[in-house]
Protein backbone atom coordinates (compact mmCIF):
# COMPACT_ATOMS: atom_id res chain seq x y z
CA UNK A 1 0.00 0.00 0.00
CA UNK A 2 1.81 3.73 -0.63
CA UNK A 3 2.31 5.67 1.88
CA UNK A 4 0.10 8.18 0.31
CA UNK A 5 -2.77 6.49 0.90
CA UNK A 6 -1.88 7.22 4.66
CA UNK A 7 -1.87 11.07 4.91
CA UNK A 8 -5.11 12.54 5.42
CA UNK A 9 -8.00 15.12 3.89
CA UNK A 10 -10.68 17.00 5.20
CA UNK A 11 -12.48 15.16 3.01
CA UNK A 12 -11.93 11.36 1.96
CA UNK A 13 -11.87 13.21 -0.99
CA UNK A 14 -9.99 11.28 -3.98
CA UNK A 15 -11.22 7.77 -5.73
CA UNK A 16 -9.66 6.31 -8.95
CA UNK A 17 -12.69 7.38 -10.74
CA UNK A 18 -10.98 10.99 -10.95
CA UNK A 19 -6.88 9.17 -11.26
CA UNK A 20 -5.82 9.64 -7.78
CA UNK A 21 -6.01 8.33 -4.22
CA UNK A 22 -7.99 7.87 -1.07
CA UNK A 23 -6.65 9.39 1.98
CA UNK A 24 -7.74 9.36 5.69
CA UNK A 25 -9.54 12.02 7.14
CA UNK A 26 -6.89 14.03 9.28
CA UNK A 27 -9.09 15.37 11.89
CA UNK A 28 -11.37 18.63 12.54
CA UNK A 29 -9.28 21.24 13.70
CA UNK A 30 -8.56 23.10 9.99
CA UNK A 31 -6.84 26.80 10.62
CA UNK A 32 -6.68 29.37 8.03
CA UNK A 33 -4.25 30.13 5.59
CA UNK A 34 -3.87 32.95 3.13
CA UNK A 35 -5.22 32.69 -0.62
CA UNK A 36 -4.37 35.34 -3.09
CA UNK A 37 -6.09 34.93 -7.04
CA UNK A 38 -4.10 38.01 -8.61
CA UNK A 39 -6.61 37.03 -11.65
CA UNK A 40 -6.14 38.83 -15.51
CA UNK A 41 -4.14 41.23 -14.58
CA UNK A 42 -1.01 39.23 -14.40
CA UNK A 43 -1.06 38.72 -18.07
CA UNK A 44 -1.31 35.53 -20.23
CA UNK A 45 -1.36 33.41 -16.66
CA UNK A 46 -3.26 35.39 -15.53
CA UNK A 47 -6.37 34.54 -17.86
CA UNK A 48 -9.36 32.14 -15.96
CA UNK A 49 -10.19 28.73 -17.75
CA UNK A 50 -13.58 28.73 -17.32
CA UNK A 51 -15.64 25.27 -18.16
CA UNK A 52 -18.60 22.83 -16.71
CA UNK A 53 -17.44 19.92 -15.69
CA UNK A 54 -17.10 16.36 -18.00
CA UNK A 55 -17.81 13.02 -15.54
CA UNK A 56 -20.90 12.04 -13.68
CA UNK A 57 -24.29 12.73 -15.05
CA UNK A 58 -25.70 15.05 -12.26
CA UNK A 59 -26.32 18.58 -12.23
CA UNK A 60 -23.59 19.65 -10.45
CA UNK A 61 -21.11 19.04 -13.09
CA UNK A 62 -22.98 21.27 -15.16
CA UNK A 63 -21.55 24.09 -12.83
CA UNK A 64 -19.41 26.53 -14.48
CA UNK A 65 -16.12 26.66 -12.68
CA UNK A 66 -13.19 29.05 -13.60
CA UNK A 67 -9.65 28.02 -12.92
CA UNK A 68 -7.76 31.08 -12.19
CA UNK A 69 -4.91 31.56 -13.92
CA UNK A 70 -2.33 32.38 -11.18
CA UNK A 71 -2.78 31.54 -7.47
CA UNK A 72 -0.68 31.83 -4.50
CA UNK A 73 -1.14 30.32 -1.16
CA UNK A 74 0.44 31.33 1.83
CA UNK A 75 0.75 28.35 5.15
CA UNK A 76 1.70 28.91 8.32
CA UNK A 77 -0.89 29.13 10.59
CA UNK A 78 -0.61 27.16 14.04
CA UNK A 79 -0.28 24.72 14.97
CA UNK A 80 1.87 23.79 12.27
CA UNK A 81 3.14 20.44 11.13
CA UNK A 82 1.98 18.03 12.93
CA UNK A 83 3.84 14.00 13.01
CA UNK A 84 1.40 11.73 11.30
CA UNK A 85 2.09 7.83 10.60
CA UNK A 86 0.62 4.16 9.63
CA UNK A 87 -3.21 5.27 9.78
CA UNK A 88 -2.81 8.63 11.11
CA UNK A 89 -1.64 7.53 14.15
CA UNK A 90 0.17 11.32 15.89
CA UNK A 91 4.14 9.81 16.84
CA UNK A 92 7.10 11.68 16.24
CA UNK A 93 9.21 8.57 17.31
CA UNK A 94 9.41 7.48 13.39
CA UNK A 95 8.09 4.02 12.16
CA UNK A 96 10.08 1.44 10.64
CA UNK A 97 10.46 2.81 7.18
CA UNK A 98 9.25 6.64 7.50
CA UNK A 99 8.56 9.75 9.33
CA UNK A 100 5.62 12.22 8.02
CA UNK A 101 4.59 15.74 8.67
CA UNK A 102 1.11 17.28 7.56
CA UNK A 103 -0.80 20.47 7.59
CA UNK A 104 -4.00 21.45 6.61
CA UNK A 105 -6.44 24.43 6.22
CA UNK A 106 -9.19 25.52 4.16
CA UNK A 107 -6.65 25.98 0.67
CA UNK A 108 -4.49 23.57 0.97
CA UNK A 109 -3.49 19.89 2.65
CA UNK A 110 0.29 19.22 2.64
CA UNK A 111 2.37 15.85 3.47
CA UNK A 112 6.01 15.64 3.52
CA UNK A 113 7.24 11.94 4.59
CA UNK A 114 11.04 11.48 5.49
CA UNK A 115 13.28 8.59 5.86
CA UNK A 116 13.13 7.32 9.64
CA UNK A 117 16.96 8.63 10.62
CA UNK A 118 15.18 11.98 11.11
CA UNK A 119 13.93 11.10 14.26
CA UNK A 120 17.13 11.16 15.70
CA UNK A 121 16.84 14.29 15.93
CA UNK A 122 15.92 17.55 14.42
CA UNK A 123 18.55 20.45 12.34
CA UNK A 124 17.83 21.59 8.69
CA UNK A 125 20.68 19.00 7.78
CA UNK A 126 18.57 16.51 8.67
CA UNK A 127 15.62 17.39 7.41
CA UNK A 128 17.14 17.98 4.16
CA UNK A 129 20.04 14.76 3.97
CA UNK A 130 16.41 13.07 5.15
CA UNK A 131 13.56 14.38 2.87
CA UNK A 132 11.89 11.51 0.93
CA UNK A 133 8.78 13.69 -1.28
CA UNK A 134 5.48 15.46 -0.36
CA UNK A 135 2.53 15.66 -1.70
CA UNK A 136 -0.35 17.79 -1.29
CA UNK A 137 -3.70 19.51 -2.40
CA UNK A 138 -4.89 22.43 -3.30
CA UNK A 139 -9.04 23.38 -2.59
CA UNK A 140 -10.64 25.95 -3.71
CA UNK A 141 -12.94 27.05 -0.75
CA UNK A 142 -14.86 30.40 -3.13
CA UNK A 143 -16.66 27.60 -5.79
CA UNK A 144 -18.06 24.92 -2.90
CA UNK A 145 -21.35 24.49 -1.85
CA UNK A 146 -22.22 22.64 0.86
CA UNK A 147 -22.51 19.47 -0.80
CA UNK A 148 -19.28 19.90 -3.28
CA UNK A 149 -15.70 20.48 -2.70
CA UNK A 150 -13.28 21.69 -5.68
CA UNK A 151 -9.86 20.52 -5.44
CA UNK A 152 -6.87 19.13 -7.19
CA UNK A 153 -4.13 16.76 -5.88
CA UNK A 154 -0.87 15.96 -6.96
CA UNK A 155 1.23 13.33 -7.29
CA UNK A 156 4.19 12.25 -5.16
CA UNK A 157 6.90 14.78 -5.40
CA UNK A 158 10.20 13.02 -4.60
CA UNK A 159 13.11 14.48 -3.29
CA UNK A 160 14.62 18.51 -2.89
CA UNK A 161 14.86 19.44 -6.54
CA UNK A 162 10.94 19.71 -6.80
CA UNK A 163 10.81 22.22 -4.18
CA UNK A 164 12.32 26.37 -5.25
CA UNK A 165 13.34 26.14 -1.79
CA UNK A 166 13.65 24.12 1.42
CA UNK A 167 15.40 25.15 4.89
CA UNK A 168 14.68 24.18 8.40
CA UNK A 169 15.41 27.03 11.40
CA UNK A 170 14.31 28.15 14.73
CA UNK A 171 12.14 25.20 14.93
CA UNK A 172 9.98 25.90 11.21
CA UNK A 173 10.15 24.30 8.00
CA UNK A 174 10.23 26.69 5.28
CA UNK A 175 9.48 26.09 1.87
CA UNK A 176 8.36 27.44 -1.34
CA UNK A 177 6.85 25.06 -4.74
CA UNK A 178 6.15 25.72 -8.30
CA UNK A 179 2.79 23.68 -9.04
CA UNK A 180 1.66 23.56 -12.58
CA UNK A 181 -2.26 22.69 -12.10
CA UNK A 182 -4.15 21.56 -15.45
CA UNK A 183 -6.88 19.71 -13.48
CA UNK A 184 -9.78 20.70 -11.23
CA UNK A 185 -11.88 17.74 -9.48
CA UNK A 186 -15.20 18.37 -7.81
CA UNK A 187 -16.41 16.08 -5.23
CA UNK A 188 -19.99 16.19 -5.24
CA UNK A 189 -22.03 14.10 -2.30
CA UNK A 190 -25.91 13.59 -3.87
CA UNK A 191 -28.84 11.68 -3.98
CA UNK A 192 -28.51 11.38 -7.18
CA UNK A 193 -28.82 8.15 -8.80
CA UNK A 194 -26.23 8.90 -11.71
CA UNK A 195 -23.87 9.84 -8.32
CA UNK A 196 -21.50 6.76 -8.05
CA UNK A 197 -18.20 5.81 -7.97
CA UNK A 198 -16.31 2.76 -7.14
CA UNK A 199 -19.63 1.15 -6.66
CA UNK A 200 -20.26 3.64 -3.73
CA UNK A 201 -23.45 5.43 -4.18
CA UNK A 202 -23.68 9.26 -3.40
CA UNK A 203 -20.66 10.06 -4.26
CA UNK A 204 -19.11 11.16 -7.78
CA UNK A 205 -16.93 13.41 -9.81
CA UNK A 206 -16.91 15.95 -12.15
CA UNK A 207 -13.56 17.52 -13.57
CA UNK A 208 -12.61 21.03 -15.10
CA UNK A 209 -9.63 21.44 -17.28
CA UNK A 210 -7.14 24.32 -15.96
CA UNK A 211 -3.90 26.51 -17.03
CA UNK A 212 -3.26 27.74 -13.31
CA UNK A 213 0.52 28.34 -12.07
CA UNK A 214 0.27 27.65 -8.66
CA UNK A 215 2.94 29.05 -5.95
CA UNK A 216 2.90 27.54 -2.63
CA UNK A 217 5.14 29.07 0.50
CA UNK A 218 4.96 27.13 3.77
CA UNK A 219 6.51 28.59 7.54
CA UNK A 220 5.15 25.93 9.48
CA UNK A 221 5.92 25.05 12.96
CA UNK A 222 7.39 21.13 13.79
CA UNK A 223 5.36 19.22 16.23
CA UNK A 224 8.23 19.02 18.90
CA UNK A 225 9.67 15.47 19.24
Amino acid sequence: MSRQLLGGLVLPLILAACGAVTPQNPGPEVPSSSLVDPGADSGVTGVRTCSTGTGAAVPECQTEFCAPGTLAIVANAAPGLRCTGFGGAATCQGNADYQAFEYKDDNLYLYLSFKPAIASGYSDAAFKANFDYLWLNVYFPQANTDHTTFFSQTAALRGLSSLVSFSYTSGRLQGRLHIPIKRVDQLVNSTNSACIADDIAGRCYCSYPAETDATIDFDLAVQPQ
